[in-house]
């Protein structure tokens, strides 16, 4: 573990989306995506950095899945079902974990 004032940048990859500065729970947060792509996967990582009483602080949310369900199917209906779910999952995984950052606290009594 390394303590640091600023925090690291996030590496890049094909599929990012530029920072973001949102507020959590009363916290401020820059909220960093990043990914890739390869051999039928996908790979996707969210930081949530806050910086407190000088240090940094990252909360990093990473995603492994398949890269989309024509892979594994042929029929185009059960391929558009098959990628809705998946979608609609990772959405609510999604939901979870920036719920979590909002609970982000040093501080005991909060």
């Amino acid at each position: 573990m390394t303590a640091s004032s600023t925090c690291p940048a996030v590496a890049p990859g094909p599929i990012d989306r530029s920072p973001q500065n949102l507020v959590l729970g009363g916290t401020a947060f820059v909220e960093s995506q990043a990914g890739d792509v390869g051999a039928g996967n996908i790979y996707r990582t969210i930081t949530y950095d806050t910086i407190v009483n000088g240090l940094c602080y990252r909360i990093t949310f990473f995603d492994h899945g398949a890269n989309g369900a024509g892979l594994y199917l042929s029929d185009p209906v059960a391929i558009q079902a098959a990628d809705a779910t998946h979608a609609a999952e990772l959405a609510r995984i999604e939901a979870i974990v920036t719920a979590m950052a909002g609970t982000f606290s040093l501080n005991a009594s909060k």
